[in-house]
């Protein structure tokens, strides 16, 4: 990319967001399904979907479908009274996003298809494997419909959120004046250096490699809406606020933990945010 960059300062500029998006993508393959969706060899956001198992394939740009059906999903989730009209509505936002929300099912079914067709080596576990050998509370196995909707789960649940903080981490270690050196330091001086790949057991112990991880999902949260609780009996009015204990409630992640961070620390936490280049 460097010999054949034409920018006046002879560096590849490029959206690292995206090879973040194929690698996550590939992980998620190959430790669910047994199999990488190719991403990063191919260097393309492509994936097989299908409504059905014995229906034709088609070939759909996977992280656009997630990205289209978690912004649709969170709008509707936020305004249930919405999900009935939404199909009907002539903006592109829920047409678009609704068919997103189907096609990321038929992602699901098409790794699922393709797995139990051509399954990995014996000594080789996937998460599907576990799940195909799991069974119910009558002792019965899961059956496909059951397999698919476990395996929309990890797509769910492991890709675009590894992705967005793994591309934010990058960003405030590149950002923040001394951060990158002290990482590397301590990297150098705890693995080995004919070590590519190092295992977690070489890693999770590692002080300051875990406080840039948990300092970098303090300030870039994955979730950007609030999570729903359920609020338990309690007094009927909490901070000055009147509170019905019958509904359900939603925080914010990214505010609570600031706010808690803010309450301990005070004004060395405000200091050390501006110092690092952050926003308190």
């Amino acid at each position: 990319m460097i010999a054949r960059s034409s920018n006046p300062d002879g560096a590849a500029h490029l959206d690292i967001l995206n090879w973040f998006n194929y690698l996550a993508f590939d992980v998620i393959g190959d430790l669910a399904f047994g199999a990488p969706f190719g991403m990063l060899s191919s260097g393309a956001d492509m994936a097989e979907v299908r409504a059905s198992p014995e229906s034709q394939p088609i070939y759909a740009p996977a992280i656009e479908i997630l990205n289209r059906r978690g912004e649709v999903s969170a709008t509707l989730g936020i305004m249930p009274w919405l999900r009935p009209l939404a199909k009907y509505f002539p903006d592109p936002f829920f047409s678009k996003g609704l068919e997103a929300v189907d096609n990321l099912a038929g992602i699901a079914v098409a790794r699922v298809k393709a797995r139990l067709e051509n399954p990995p080596p014996t000594h080789r576990k996937d998460l599907l494997q576990r799940l195909m050998e799991g069974r119910d509370e009558k002792g019965n196995p899961l059956g496909r419909e059951e397999l698919t909707a476990e395996a929309l789960t990890q797509l769910i649940a492991g890709s675009d959120t590894t992705s967005n903080s793994s591309c934010a981490l990058l960003y405030y270690v590149v950002r923040t004046p001394g951060v990158l050196k002290k990482l590397q330091e301590e990297l150098d001086a705890k693995l080995p250096a004919d070590i590519d790949v190092p295992t977690f057991e070489m890693v999770r112990d590692l002080p300051y490699l875990s406080a840039v991880v948990n300092e970098t999902l303090r300030f870039h949260s994955t979730s950007g809406i609030g999570l729903p609780r359920q609020i338990p009996p309690m007094p009927k009015k909490a901070c000055g606020t009147r509170i019905i204990t019958s509904l359900q409630g939603q925080f914010s992640a990214f505010l609570l933990i600031r706010s808690i961070i803010r309450r301990r620390f005070g004004a060395r936490m405000r200091m050390s945010s501006i110092r690092s280049g952050g926003s308190g």
